[in-house]
């Protein structure tokens, strides 16, 4: 009975010709043909060659920003409703020599790293090739030292050789963190990564309008690229109508599966920063950079800080 009912609404929605559709896809789940190595790929490109598009979406999407922003959550709840568009993820795509030079020169491991700038080369490959004509970008942004923080904790591994091996073994703990950080972390990438990876690629300059802090997002849009723009201090509240407004979805709901307070390292995460206490001059260099004043008011950005002062 309930079959039915599906297949009366797939028809209501879709006409008679959009049976075909619901039935190779009923057969590659329920046949479970997705454990066929092949079959992933060959569902992905049928899909996309659809002429009727799942919610009307049909130019494929990047969630695409600088990393620790919270865009994982976003980009799993678009791959979870398995649109008729690809949907890719990606942190870097131009200037890749330059950001190379930068992880060989500051990480002791860099292979996670130099793996995702693999990725964004084929990404960028893709994205100058003539099939897809326009693309859907959506970018988060988050206040500059939390942000920072989260990058470094995240990263860890790559600046302290042997990390987790050593604090399960107690032999490294929360100072050890605090002076790698000191020592070792750099970041600039707030300072010209949407100048680099979404003006000099897509040709969209988010700093030449105001952006509504209110609001919580923006967009923008060009002959080449429509982007969202959404602040992570006001994902929960906004996203759904963002998304609404962007991609035409109705009911859009974050995934929950990469929160760093909850992952297995949750305990030494809140402990760093619980014990970490930042220099007067770190905080107003920081917060008086484009970026910071651009996304945020000064408030907003004494607020971002208050607990480490």
């Amino acid at each position: 009975m309930m079959a039915l009912q599906k297949i009366q609404r797939r028809v209501n929605e879709q006409g008679i010709r959009g049976l075909p559709g619901w039935a190779a896809n009923w057969l590659y789940w329920k046949g479970k043909l997705y454990r066929v190595p092949a079959m992933p790929r060959v569902r992905a490109e049928l899909k996309y060659r659809r002429s009727r598009k799942k919610f009307n979406i049909d130019t494929p999407i990047i969630v695409y920003q600088m990393g620790k922003v919270g865009s994982s959550s976003v980009y799993d709840a678009l791959r979870d409703l398995d649109l008729d568009v690809p949907v890719y993820h990606a942190h870097v795509l131009n200037r890749f020599e330059v950001y190379e030079e930068g992880v060989r020169r500051t990480r002791i491991d860099p292979t996670g790293n130099l793996a995702a700038l693999r990725e964004g080369r084929a990404l960028r490959n893709l994205v100058d090739s003539a099939r897809w004509q326009k693309w859907a970008l959506v970018s988060l942004v988050r206040a500059p030292i939390p942000r920072a923080l989260s990058d470094f904790f995240e990263n860890v591994d790559a600046y302290v050789p042997n990390f987790w091996e050593r604090w399960k073994n107690n032999e490294i703990g929360v100072a050890e963190l605090n002076e790698t950080f000191w020592a070792r972390f750099q970041d600039t990438s707030m300072i010209h990564w949407f100048d680099d990876q979404v003006r000099d690629v897509f040709g969209i300059d988010v700093f030449a309008t105001p952006f509504p802090h209110a609001q919580g997002y923006a967009m923008y849009e060009n002959e080449r690229a429509r982007l969202l723009l959404i602040r992570l201090e006001n994902l929960n509240a906004c996203v759904g109508d963002a998304m609404r407004a962007f991609l035409g979805l109705p009911h859009f709901q974050l995934s929950q599966k990469n929160i760093g307070s909850e992952k297995p390292y949750g305990a030494l995460y809140r402990e760093f920063l619980a014990q970490l206490r930042l220099p007067r001059e770190y905080i107003n260099a920081t917060d008086a950079t484009r970026y910071a004043r651009h996304f945020y008011n000064e408030s907003e950005l004494a607020a971002s800080v208050a607990r480490w002062v």
